[in-house]
């Protein structure tokens, strides 16, 4: 993981994108307040925008790294856990926008394991 930090293209992509999320948080929790939506948590208690940066930017993307080195390893069996979505869906709701973004997001994760896998395969042929 310390060589992984170290790579200026991944920390500046994590940094620029944790950032991002932190300013989604605040946008979407004054949308969700102008618009009066019910019920609604305080999602600025305890620091949770930059809670929900680390679990959605940095988490996730550390376990998609590690998935894909695990791909390409031969490990049998994988298990990769994204908890970016239950972070949100307790602040948001499940069936929010706010939600159904970073559903969106992890899918774009899932489709990068997807990619690694097939390149992996193609190599091993």
């Amino acid at each position: 993981m310390y060589l992984l930090m170290r790579d200026p293209y991944f920390f500046t992509r994590v940094l620029v994108l944790y950032f991002g999320d932190v300013a989604l948080e605040l946008w979407q929790g004054w949308q969700q307040k102008r618009k009066n939506i019910q019920p609604r948590l305080n999602r600025l208690h305890n620091g949770y925008p930059f809670l929900r940066g680390a679990v959605n930017v940095f988490l996730r993307d550390i376990g998609t790294y590690f998935t894909m080195l695990d791909i390409i390893r031969g490990v049998p069996a994988i298990y990769t856990l994204y908890a970016g979505y239950d972070e949100v869906a307790h602040h948001s709701g499940p069936y929010s926008p706010d939600t159904n973004g970073t559903l969106r997001q992890f899918d774009k994760q899932v489709e990068a394991h997807q990619r690694g896998h097939r390149d992996e395969s193609q190599t091993a042929l």
